[in-house]
């Protein structure tokens, strides 16, 4: 699903398999919406901070992957694990405001 404010896609991650990696050229949501249970593992070394190396995504969890991180997403479960990808349009730089 494309708009101008996302683009959504869906994924099916066999038991034991893994992506490739993918560098977030925008914000992006994971989402695992039913069963299952992945681990989205990020390159530290790709951002300025230093969030946690790997997180997991239980059923109904979501993460989401900062402009310039590197990441892939593993399964490790013995089932398939259904993902819902979403990448967020920024319509302009985001700005911090210091107040």
């Amino acid at each position: 699903m494309n708009s101008s404010w996302f683009r959504q896609s869906t994924l099916v991650l066999e038991a034991g398999k893994r992506t490739r990696w993918f560098s977030a050229e925008m914000p992006v949501v994971v989402v695992v919406p039913e069963s299952g249970t992945v681990t989205v593992e990020r390159e530290a070394a790709s951002i300025a901070y230093d969030p946690p190396p790997s997180v997991s995504v239980a059923a109904g969890g979501w993460t989401v992957i900062p402009v310039g991180a590197r990441y892939r997403v593993r399964n490790s479960d013995a089932a398939p694990a259904t993902l819902i990808v979403v990448q967020v349009r920024l319509k302009s730089p985001p700005t911090v405001s210091s107040r």
